[in-house]
């Protein structure tokens, strides 16, 4: 049996959505304070990028104290990129990870 045809849509359109969808959730997970615990427990090498914009955290306040204590890890703010960054300035974040991966 075929599947039917699906309407296309803008990205736009839909990352729109999916950031209203579930922004507010995200924000509460976020601060709730278990991403530096859970840092502390992991020894490899990181990586943290973050958008500048980003409304679960202040990033320039919150990415130092991550990385802080931390060999083998740095930080980066992308510049007008809110909480997908990944999404928002793929071109940047893609640019970063082949750097860091060297």
């Amino acid at each position: 049996m075929a599947r039917a045809a699906r309407p296309s849509m803008p990205r736009s359109v839909v990352y729109a959505a999916q950031c209203e969808a579930t922004r507010f959730r995200s924000k509460a997970i976020a601060r709730a304070g278990g991403l530096q615990a859970a840092l502390e427990k992991f020894t490899g090498p990181l990586l943290i990028v973050w958008g500048e914009h980003d409304v679960t955290a202040v990033p320039a306040e919150a990415a130092p104290g991550l990385a802080a204590g931390r060999t083998g890890c740095s930080w980066h703010i992308v510049p007008g990129a809110d909480h997908w960054v990944q999404y928002e300035r793929h071109e940047q974040v893609s640019a970063l990870l082949l750097s860091w991966f060297g």
